[in-house]
């Protein structure tokens, strides 16, 4: 295993309250894999084989109905991590995943990771804070995208980019373009601007050449609910 990854892994806080012969067992296992803009990944009726966590890049999670209308689960930028639920459930992915930058993700087989659900205390005690999490986001995205604004479908992408129990602590600001916003919640750049200057106009967030910086989380966490 490269250093990258070790040192990518080093940072997560799941991986940091492992002891040392669970941590080695992950260290042992992981491996690493590049991935090319727009390319889809994970189709959905894949069979899960790894939990994955996102080193570098940006992806969107995402599926489509009968139709062909997308939506949109969000975006995993660096730290995030994926796939834990079809793993726990033997299930096949009921989702897609889209690389919309060159991407590397980490990829831990799944009967790793069973083996730490199984074993590790630390890791359950993270697991189950991270799917609470986790149902919350999906549960209001669903709710979000059937009825909401395209300001409060913003809030609540940017909110759970910036939820410290999804990534690695506390981050202010995240390297994310307007376009790529647009691509995460499934709406023109043209709109994006338009509501992204109403969050900015409430001391939310401010918007930079491909940067997104947090004011005030809590705010935008009470305003992605309305």
């Amino acid at each position: 295993m490269s250093d990258k990854v070790v040192s990518f892994l080093e940072r997560c806080t799941w991986y940091s309250s492992l002891d040392a012969h669970h941590a080695h067992l992950i260290v042992s296992n992981a491996t690493s894999k590049l991935i090319k803009k727009q390319e889809i990944f994970f189709k959905r009726g894949d069979q899960p084989l790894s939990w994955c966590g996102v080193m570098s890049g940006l992806v969107r999670v995402s599926s489509s109905n009968l139709d062909g209308k997308v939506f949109s689960y969000g975006g995993l930028i660096e730290g995030g991590w994926f796939n834990e639920t079809p793993i726990l459930k033997n299930s096949q992915l009921q989702y897609e995943a889209t690389a919309l930058r060159d991407t590397e993700i980490v990829l831990i087989p799944s009967h790793v990771f069973n083996t730490l659900v199984k074993e590790s205390l630390p890791f359950n005690h993270y697991l189950v804070n991270f799917l609470n999490q986790r149902v919350i986001a999906y549960s209001s995205s669903l709710r979000n995208q059937r009825t909401a604004t395209v300001e409060l479908s913003i809030a609540k992408n940017l909110a759970a980019i910036f939820n410290p129990v999804f990534y690695m602590g506390d981050r202010k600001a995240v390297d994310l373009s307007q376009e790529e916003i647009g691509y995460l919640c499934g709406i023109s750049r043209q709109r994006v601007n338009v509501a992204m200057k109403k969050l900015i106009e409430l001391g939310l967030v401010k918007s930079g050449y491909r940067t997104v910086e947090i004011i005030d989380y809590d705010g935008l966490r009470f305003f992605s609910n309305d």
